[in-house]
């Protein structure tokens, strides 16, 4: 799992993200492992791995937000699904 954000070199003042590893369960997705990263700076990086389950389907979720002093802004992103 890797997942990564860059804010505005010049601007940002913190950098976050969330990885969430997720495994398919009917419709729903439940998550299996979750891994943060928080700077102080424009830039933090989720780098990870976890063991599957043959047969089953994962995707990850990343969650990225950047602050410019009080000001933030969130946005997310889903990976294609995988069957391991």
């Amino acid at each position: 799992v890797e997942v990564e954000v860059n804010g505005n070199v010049l601007d940002a003042t913190r950098a976050k993200v969330i990885a969430e590893l997720q495994v398919k369960n009917g419709n729903s997705w439940i998550p299996v492992a979750i891994w943060t990263e928080d700077n102080n700076d424009f830039y933090a990086r989720v780098s990870e791995s976890h063991d599957v389950v043959k047969g089953h389907t994962y995707r990850v979720k990343g969650t990225f937000m950047v602050w410019e002093g009080s000001a933030s802004e969130t946005e997310y992103s889903f990976s294609p699904e995988i069957t391991a």
